[in-house]
């Protein structure tokens, strides 16, 4: 490995590592530091019934600091766990690509050949038995192609999002 590439390579882990601390932890703690000020300044101070309850803007942002943590906590139970969570997850899994794609080794080379197999058995047993039906045979070569289409390292198509239904 050449010098250019280790450099390179530590210098994408350290962009990596400003990346995930900015923008995880510290664009917080600047958000919050300046809507404090903007507010107190802009809001408080220039209320005077506001001011008298929070006459310095540190009792304002120990103010801030202790309620909005609770109040952040409340709504993310409330909106996020009881409804918006499911949607979240239903719409990651549809966006992530490599769910919609075979991986190289095993799932390639032994699970794919392996449900072609199956495929291919289900129908012979059910044509031996007389109870395969036409939409049957016709669904198994489907599937048959969506697996030998994934084991030619093609994407499946994405489902689409379901409409939520109104009440």
């Amino acid at each position: 490995m050449s010098n250019l590439h280790r450099f390179l390579s530590w210098w994408n882990e350290r962009f990596w590592d400003f990346r995930q601390g900015h923008g995880v932890y510290l664009s917080n703690v600047l958000g919050f530091m300046s809507f404090i000020t903007v507010t107190y300044v802009l809001l408080i101070s220039k209320i005077p019934e506001m001011e008298k309850i929070f006459p310095t803007v540190y009792i304002y942002a120990a103010f801030f600091l202790i309620t909005y943590p609770c109040a952040a906590i409340i709504v993310g139970f409330k909106i996020f766990r009881k409804s918006q969570f499911k949607t979240d997850l239903e719409i990651g899994v549809i966006e992530n690509p490599y769910l919609f794609k075979a991986t190289e080794g095993k799932e390639k080379d032994l699970m794919l050949p392996l449900q072609i197999w199956m495929i291919k058995s289900i129908v012979e047993i059910k044509k031996a038995l007389g109870i395969a039906e036409e939409d049957d045979l016709k669904e198994a070569q489907e599937y048959i192609e969506t697996c030998r289409d994934l084991a030619k390292g093609k994407n499946i198509k994405k489902p689409s999002l379901p409409r939520a239904k109104r009440e």
